[in-house]
């Protein structure tokens, strides 16, 4: 656990300098790397706790799209130069986000009655370089692709 809090002491300047002084409280939101909060509970709660002492929110996931299912076939065509492929990652990629999140926002409307609020939750290490931009998809001004929370379920990744 001492390597993971080093990692994330060590971003903090970048952090800040991105940011600005004094917007500690915009960017102090931790989401766990792939969701791994700890190999058992009381290793779960001592990194909650190590976070909260150094004033981090946790960011829970509400949403979740598969996107980790992108980065094997988006490395193999990216080495291979197969851009065309690469592009069509990328689009997938982004229509299964956009699908998400509409699907989302609608079942909390019908159940709620208000939106929810949206937070970025992909990572480097879970989603394609190019995949987030300022961590809003582009609203592309098509529905869904697939049924409701489809996204990209049921099409077929380049080879």
């Amino acid at each position: 656990m001492a390597a993971y809090l080093a990692d994330v002491d060590a971003g903090e300047p970048l952090l800040a300098e991105l940011v600005g002084p004094g917007q500690e409280r915009v960017w102090k939101v931790f989401r766990y790397p792939f969701l791994w909060q700890g190999t058992d509970l009381p290793s779960r709660l001592a990194l909650r706790q190590a976070l909260v002492d150094r004033h981090y929110r946790i960011a829970e996931i509400t949403i979740d799209f598969a996107d980790w299912a992108y980065n094997a076939p988006y490395v193999r065509c990216l080495g291979q130069g197969d851009t065309s492929s690469v592009g069509a990652l990328e689009s997938m990629l982004l229509d299964s986000a956009i699908a998400e999140l509409r699907w989302a926002d609608d079942t909390l409307r019908r159940l709620a009655g208000r939106p929810g609020r949206t937070f970025c939750s992909s990572t480097p290490e879970r989603s394609t370089p190019t995949s987030w931009t300022g961590c809003s998809p582009p609203t592309r001004g098509r529905g869904p692709v697939d049924s409701p929370g489809g996204g990209a379920r049921g099409r077929r990744l380049p080879a």
